[in-house]
C-alpha cells in the first residue's frame, strides 16, 4: 500500500451537518476501496482565487491516507460524480 495525501474542497453553501455527512462520505470511500485513514484535518472555509462551480468560497478538508494505487482512479471518479466535493487533489507521499 501507499501513503497518499487528499485535499477537498467542497460546497461552502452546506449547512454544518450537511458539510459533516459530505466529510464522512469522502473518508468512507477510501475504507470502501479498502484502504485505511490515518489522519483528517478541517482547514474551514477560505475564499478562492478564482471561481469553482459558481463559487468564489469553499471548504477545505485534508486526509492523509493508505491504499492500494489501482484503487486512486475509482476514487477520483467517485469524488467527481459527489455534487459537495468542487475540487479533490490527490497526491502521493514519499516514504
Amino acid at each position: 500500500m501507499n501513503q497518499y495525501e487528499a485535499v477537498f474542497i467542497l460546497n461552502p453553501d452546506l449547512q454544518e451537518s450537511d458539510l459533516e455527512k459530505a466529510v464522512h462520505a469522502a473518508t468512507s470511500m477510501i475504507t470502501k476501496e479498502g484502504g485505511e485513514v490515518k489522519k483528517e484535518e478541517s482547514w474551514g472555509k477560505k475564499t478562492m482565487t478564482f471561481r469553482l462551480k459558481k463559487h468564489n468560497e469553499g471548504v477545505y478538508h485534508r486526509v492523509e491516507f493508505d491504499i492500494e494505487p489501482g484503487k486512486i482512479s475509482a476514487l477520483k471518479r467517485e469524488y467527481g460524480l459527489n455534487d459537495n466535493i468542487l475540487r479533490v487533489m490527490i497526491v502521493r507521499k514519499e516514504a
